[in-house]
């Protein structure tokens, strides 16, 4: 079991006023090697809950993904989730810091987090790549944003924004490219990384064609 998945996801009830608390309440963490936990603002509830980036991805990843997806695709989905979790981790914003947390679940703000809608596929992607996060070329996090992109279309080569669509359809019909392959499309000598991006626990990415696991 990774050391993610051990962490406790109790919920802890956010006091009358923490509306007011000041944004240095969540200070930036490393930039270069992600911590253990985040902290996301549950908005129906009212709490905060402290939870592993991997317990957080499984009830993201099937609300961003689809579930029936290719295998490759759902695991670039899960490292793209994480990456983008821990650089909301390092560089919180607003408006999770006015409640004392690095994110929130509203996904017009960040991603769509739903308690207990993990689905056995994207649970599967998100284990095998469990404790892998991207860094850009120079080691550093970066915001990995992504859209819906379209579907049958794999979206532009290097932009810097990663298409869902494109995920599916890269894994479909490159077959030999693995998630890797698919997440150094899009953000390979982008705005993003001047070269090749790197992967935490498992080095750089050799290239934008790379079939190493």
């Amino acid at each position: 079991m990774s050391e993610n998945k051990a962490i406790n996801m109790a919920e802890q009830k956010i006091q009358s006023n923490s509306t007011n608390l000041n944004s240095d309440a969540v200070q930036p963490l490393s930039a270069t090697n992600p911590t253990n936990a985040l902290t996301l603002y549950i908005t129906s509830t009212g709490t905060l809950k402290t939870l592993g980036f991997d317990a957080y991805a499984k009830d993201v990843l099937p609300n961003e993904w689809y579930a029936s997806w290719k295998p490759e695709a759902l695991k670039a989905g899960a490292v793209a989730i994480k990456s983008y979790a821990w650089y909301n981790v390092t560089y919180p914003r607003y408006p999770a810091t006015s409640y004392g947390a690095h994110l929130t679940d509203k996904w017009e703000n960040y991603q769509h987090y739903v308690p207990g809608s993990s689905h056995a596929n994207t649970n599967a992607a998100v284990d095998s790549v469990s404790g892998i996060f991207m860094k850009n070329s120079n080691g550093v996090v970066f915001d990995t944003q992504y859209r819906a992109g379209t579907s049958g279309q794999a979206g532009t080569e290097g932009s810097g924004v990663l298409s869902q669509h494109g995920t599916q359809y890269l894994a479909t019909n490159y077959s030999s490219w693995n998630y890797k392959a698919i997440l150094g499309y899009y953000y390979n000598f982008s705005n993003k990384s001047n070269g090749y991006i790197q992967f935490t626990g498992s080095g750089s990415n050799p290239g934008p064609y790379s079939t190493n696991n």
